[in-house]
């Protein structure tokens, strides 16, 4: 407990640090943290950072040590005073939600409805441009409104949402359903066009071989065995699919934001993400039973027939241990030992819950 600690407080300490060092893109004003120590806010904007953001969704312990750790390390208020002329200066500053303490961030200007992105590396730069310029064509994402290569920063418009804490079941259905179909229209568009690669659930499960054997036991035990070799689409998608990256702007405007885990996935990688997400952190378990009780079978059907392929209604099962595998493969392969049991554990839970 006291190692987590103290891992806890150097992150927020390396935080502090980072934005001492991006200054000069922030108002000059008072900051100080919010009470989760999520990101450091100018002192007029604590409102307009809260209908943004929200509470997280952290556990009790962390939001308790948070609010302690403010109150004892981290209540000293940051004075920024700067005369520099950049383009851009924001009031909110919102590090990357990782453990590796690198500067990506997110600086806010509600002014100008823009934010500013920080990128560590120039890969992740590249990787941000090319997603906007592929995903745009088939999904609403925020416009780039400015580049500066030399220092890895990219502005975009900030759009004015609705906080997904707002949004009422009707809202909430509305915006699956919109979000189902523009999905459904992707991944049928890739299929025609032959977008896409092929694997299956056995090689994905080779690639974690050396991940504990409970691990690796759970999804042999879990995937049919005459599917494990079945030869699937790997499709380019967002891999980050939750309420927190979609905006809700109008009936006729929802957004999709935060691109950076895009990659090659399962083709029903975001699908799935979204709809265990919703289970497991809005304890809102209908779309992922609707999926089970074959309530999506037609639309998969069209998709998978876009590949030349036939959706199986008996292997609903095996879909869904296929895109877990491939969460442990692409987020978990590289994690230490308590990050894989951490999410082994939630899913099992989330399995015993919706399956027989």
């Amino acid at each position: 407990m006291k190692k987590k600690l103290n891992e806890f407080i150097d992150r927020k300490s390396k935080i502090l640090t980072n934005f001492s060092h991006v200054s000069n893109l922030m108002y000059n004003g008072i900051y100080t943290f919010d009470n989760s120590l999520s990101y450091i806010c100018h002192e007029n904007d604590k409102e307009k950072a809260l209908a943004i953001f929200g509470k997280k969704n952290s556990r009790v312990l962390y939001s308790i040590v948070g609010y302690v750790l403010r109150r004892i390390i981290f209540k000293k208020k940051v004075g920024i005073e700067n005369i520099s002329d950049y383009y851009f200066k924001g009031t909110i500053y919102l590090p990357a939600n990782n453990r590796e303490q690198k500067k990506d961030a997110k600086i806010f200007n509600f002014e100008k409805l823009q934010v500013l992105s920080i990128f560590s590396d120039n890969e992740k730069y590249i990787h941000k441009i090319d997603n906007y310029k592929y995903f745009s064509n088939y999904f609403l994402l925020p416009k780039h409104v400015k580049k500066d290569k030399n220092n890895l920063y990219i502005i975009e418009e900030l759009i004015n949402f609705l906080p997904n804490s707002k949004w009422t079941q009707t809202k909430i259905n509305f915006v699956v359903d919109s979000l189902f179909l523009s999905y459904e229209n992707y991944l049928i568009k890739c299929g025609k066009e032959g977008l896409y690669l092929h694997t299956s659930s056995q090689e994905m499960i080779k690639k974690i071989e050396n991940t504990d054997k409970n691990i690796i036991e759970f999804f042999k035990k879990n995937i049919t065995e005459d599917f494990k070799d079945i030869k699937l689409p790997l499709v380019r998608l967002h891999g980050d699919l939750w309420r927190g990256n979609i905006l809700f702007k109008s009936s006729e405007e929802i957004y999709i934001i935060d691109w950076e885990h895009s990659d090659n996935f399962f083709i029903l990688y975001d699908i799935f993400w979204f709809f265990q997400n919703e289970a497991v952190y809005s304890n809102n378990y209908f779309y992922i039973k609707k999926y089970f009780s074959g309530g999506f079978d037609i639309s998969l059907e069209k998709v998978f027939n876009a590949y030349n392929m036939q959706y199986i209604k008996y292997y609903r099962k095996d879909y869904f241990f296929t895109f877990l595998a491939n969460v442990f493969e692409t987020r978990f392969r590289n994690s230490d030992r308590k990050r894989k049991y951490e999410f082994y554990t939630q899913v099992r839970n989330l399995v015993n819950e919706i399956i027989d």
